[in-house]
């Protein structure tokens, strides 16, 4: 992460949650998605989708990143209140890895277990580490 910097940048712009771009996406998450830290491009990075599967809609996640970024872990974590959140097989699908239209990156979709209807509110978030 330090190349996206200089030298002299503060630290409290450099560390893994600071966004010194303030396009929403903190620079742990920026380097994970192969987007810039220090430029305002993050939007539209992780989007959220329904996939289709058996005649049911699952609610899901859909992100690019770099072919290289293998030392990172990417978790989808599932809330129906934005409070409690549960990641893990119980609630999403294996991730489902393609190649990108952009030379370097894969596209990764994740969906959650349940579909739209048994599901009630259901919020998805994307965790990186």
């Amino acid at each position: 992460m330090t190349r996206q910097f200089r030298r002299d940048d503060p630290a409290e712009v450099t560390v893994p949650t600071a966004d010194p771009d303030r396009d929403g996406l903190a620079n742990l998450l920026e380097l994970a998605l192969g987007t810039r830290p220090t430029r305002p491009d993050g939007r539209g990075a992780i989007r959220p989708r329904t996939v289709q599967a058996d005649g049911r809609d699952f609610p899901a996640l859909v992100f690019d990143r770099p072919v290289d970024r293998s030392f990172l872990n990417y978790t989808v974590e599932v809330s129906g209140d934005l409070q409690t959140w549960t990641s893990g097989s119980t609630v999403t699908s294996e991730p489902t890895v393609t190649a990108s239209d952009v030379p370097g990156f894969e596209t990764v979709t994740i969906q959650t277990r349940e579909t739209l209807s048994e599901s009630g509110p259901v919020f998805l978030r994307l965790r990186v580490d």
